[in-house]
C-alpha cells in the first residue's frame, strides 16, 4: 500500500481529489504495467473487476494521471491513443516505434539518444535537457502491405 499513500500524496499536492474510483483505476494500471493500452482495453479491465466504474470516470482519471505523470500516452492521433502505466526511471532508455498507419506501438531500449545528445554538444553546444520518446513510422506489416497494393495495382495498369 506504500504506493497508494504516495499517490495520495502526489495528489493532494497537485490539488486533485483523491477517490476510490481513481485508486482502483491506478491498481489495474500497475497489475498491467508493460502493456500499451487503449482507453477501450483499460474501461474493460477495469469494468470486469469494478463494473460500478463508468467510462467517463475512466476518461477523466486518465487525463488526471497524464497531468500528474503516473501514465504516459502514447499515439499518433486520437484513434491510435495508447497508455502505459510510467514506472521508467531511466525515460532516457525508452522509446516507442508508432505505426502512423495501423497504431501498432512497440518498446525499444537502446541508448542512441544519449549518444546523438553528446553529439548534439559537442557539435553544436547545445544542451539536451529532454526529448521526445515516441518515433513515427510504417511498421513492417503496413510497409509490406502497401507494398502489396501497390504491386496489384501495377499489374492492373499494365
Amino acid at each position: 500500500m506504500e504506493t497508494v499513500v504516495n499517490l495520495k500524496e502526489v495528489f493532494k499536492e497537485k490539488g486533485y481529489r483523491y477517490t476510490a474510483q481513481r485508486e482502483k483505476i491506478f491498481d489495474i494500471l500497475m497489475e498491467q504495467n508493460t502493456e500499451h493500452f487503449t482507453t477501450s482495453d483499460i474501461f474493460e479491465l477495469v469494468k470486469a473487476k469494478y463494473p460500478d466504474i463508468g467510462i467517463a470516470t475512466i476518461y477523466r482519471t486518465l487525463l488526471i494521471f497524464e497531468k500528474l505523470c503516473i501514465i504516459n500516452k502514447l499515439g499518433s492521433n486520437d484513434e491510435f491513443n495508447r497508455y502505459e502505466f510510467n514506472t521508467s526511471a531511466d525515460t532516457q532508455e525508452h522509446y516507442h516505434l508508432i505505426c502512423i498507419k495501423c497504431g501498432q506501438i512497440s518498446d525499444i531500449k537502446d541508448k542512441f539518444m544519449n549518444e546523438m545528445s553528446e553529439k548534439i554538444l559537442k557539435q553544436y553546444h547545445f544542451t539536451v535537457k529532454g526529448h521526445s520518446q515516441k518515433i513515427y513510422g510504417i511498421c513492417r506489416a503496413c510497409f509490406m502491405k502497401e507494398l502489396q497494393n501497390a504491386e496489384k495495382l501495377s499489374r492492373t495498369e499494365l
